[in-house]
């Protein structure tokens, strides 16, 4: 990725630790950066957790909701959902550690244009159990799950990009190389959650309660930006606010 020229890149920096936890005390949220790239452009990491060491295997499961409206253009509205899967006695997604964040929001610069863009999510953990429900399942996220980095969905529904090697078997995710050959697999992913395995398919059991009691937690972020003479200044909202730590730390 690269910043627009002229722009001023920003990084928003809490001098004190403010993350969202929820009131039960399992999910929490961390903006970890949030940098304006201009002209509508952002790109923001959020970090989740969970308050507790996992009783079981399972995912946490966001549910977001993507809306972009820019002047001349015809306006864009997504709702997708987002695995990530995360080992018994476990904590963090494990697989995704080294990339430093567990999730992304990343929209680019639209100069010379007007608009807004909002995205947000709704965040829950599920365990294996509750997900599955039956080995039949079709909106069971993940066809193995005995490993810390994601495969691809062995039921319809589910989808996810794959890194491929020269001859064209699946191999590990590259740590830091986005430009890895790749093919898609499974169906109705959406291509915004890049590696993650991803479905535009409400999953059956997503208005299901949250394993183990837990509520539910969310982070959201919102651009607005104007162009030409007497233009509003450009506004940027992200929750739960950028910190230096988790809740406690």
């Amino acid at each position: 990725m690269g910043y627009v020229d002229g722009l001023s890149v920003y990084r928003f920096a809490g001098d004190n630790p403010i993350a969202r936890k929820d009131p039960s005390g399992l999910i929490q949220v961390q903006t970890q950066r949030a940098d304006v790239l201009g002209n509508g452009g952002f790109d923001v990491h959020f970090n989740f957790r969970l308050d507790k060491e996992a009783k079981t295997a399972g995912y946490i499961i966001q549910r977001v909701t993507y809306t972009r409206r820019i002047q001349g253009e015809r306006p864009v509205s997504k709702v997708y959902w987002e695995a990530w899967y995360v080992k018994a006695g476990d904590r963090l997604v494990k697989g995704r550690a080294g990339w430093g964040y567990t999730d992304r929001a990343y929209e680019p610069a639209h100069p010379d244009t007007a608009g807004d863009v909002t995205q947000s999510g709704q965040i829950k953990w599920f365990g294996v159990d509750k997900c599955k429900k039956n080995k039949d399942d079709p909106d069971f996220p993940l066809g193995e799950t005995g490993s810390d980095m994601p495969r691809p969905p062995s039921q319809p529904g589910w989808g996810m990009v794959v890194p491929i090697d020269n001859d064209g078997n699946i191999t590990q995710y590259p740590a830091d190389d986005d430009n890895a050959p790749t093919r898609t697999v499974g169906d109705h992913n959406e291509p915004m959650s890049g590696w993650l395995p991803s479905t535009t398919i409400p999953p059956k059991w997503w208005n299901d309660n949250p394993s183990d009691g837990e509520s539910i937690g969310t982070r959201s972020v919102h651009t607005h930006w104007e162009t030409g003479q007497g233009a509003a200044q450009p506004a940027f909202d992200v929750d739960p606010k950028p910190s230096d730590g988790w809740p406690g730390t």
